[in-house]
């Protein structure tokens, strides 16, 4: 839809400041169209941005689109709904950090208000500190498939860096969130969630057993991964005990020094 400065009442450099409509051939058109669109708030739930999601088979175009950075809204400093998540960590003390938007939708239909989700970029060190002055405990719940589990050790490595206890949930093969919400119903996404483990207890159960200790390099990244992890992780104890169970299972050493290694979030 085409917008003016009378249909609106706003002046050419207002329309273009807003992010809401893209200019072409001297028209503004409304970025939305044809979408579903949310809106994107910021802590204190004032309304900043939106992100539109396509509903239609045949659209070709981006399944997601979000506004275009202002001066109030930085997609790598943005966390959806957060607002509102807040508001129940007297109940919920930890945060669930998902993918999407509609993740976060399938949370809170199934009565899980404590969800955010990222604005489709790696999830950064802005976010983590957002993230430090409302919980110490972060429950990860990412996508099954591999990039999704990728993501998540991501975050979990960047979280124990600054001091979180971290959990993450194992999600249901060829589902996400919301898709767990719309076929299994609510009760089972109430118990995926409460089944959530640590993140030690999750490397046992899923990665440990995928490593191979005669690949020399599958053993390498995976001990450059835990060394970071084991070092920085405030427990001391249960690192103990997950260094002994790497040690007896790959023949993996944790050395006390902790080596200089970038932890990339991007």
């Amino acid at each position: 839809a085409v917008v003016s400065t009378q249909s609106t009442g706003c002046e050419e450099i207002e329309i273009a400041d807003s992010g809401l409509f893209s200019l072409r051939n001297d028209k503004f058109y409304d970025f939305f169209t044809n979408r579903i669109t949310f809106a994107i708030s910021d802590e204190e739930d004032n309304t900043i941005a939106f992100s539109g999601r396509v509903y239609q088979s045949e659209d070709k175009r981006a399944k997601y689109s979000n506004s275009p950075e202002t001066k109030i809204f930085t997609k790598s400093k943005i966390l959806y709904n957060l607002s509102n998540a807040k508001k129940v960590l007297l109940q919920n003390y930890e945060i669930i950090v998902c993918e999407g938007f509609m993740d976060v939708i399938g949370l809170y239909k199934a009565g899980i208000e404590n969800a955010v989700a990222t604005m489709g970029t790696a999830f950064g060190i802005d976010q983590i500190k957002t993230l430090k002055r409302y919980t110490n405990t972060l429950n990860i719940f990412m996508d099954s498939d591999q990039a999704g589990q990728s993501a998540a050790l991501k975050i979990a490595s960047l979280a124990v860096k600054y001091g979180f206890e971290v959990k993450i949930v194992e999600s249901v093969e060829n589902m996400d969130v919301y898709d767990i919400y719309q076929n299994l119903g609510e009760d089972k996404l109430q118990s995926i969630v409460k089944e959530s483990k640590k993140i030690f207890q999750y490397l046992v159960d899923n990665e440990v057993q995928k490593i191979d200790k005669n690949n020399i390099e599958q053993v390498t990244k995976f001990k450059k991964f835990v060394t970071g992890l084991i070092q920085d992780y405030k427990s001391k104890e249960e690192a103990n005990i997950f260094k002994n169970i790497i040690k007896e299972g790959l023949g993996i050493i944790i050395e006390n020094n902790k080596p200089e290694q970038e932890i990339k979030t991007q």
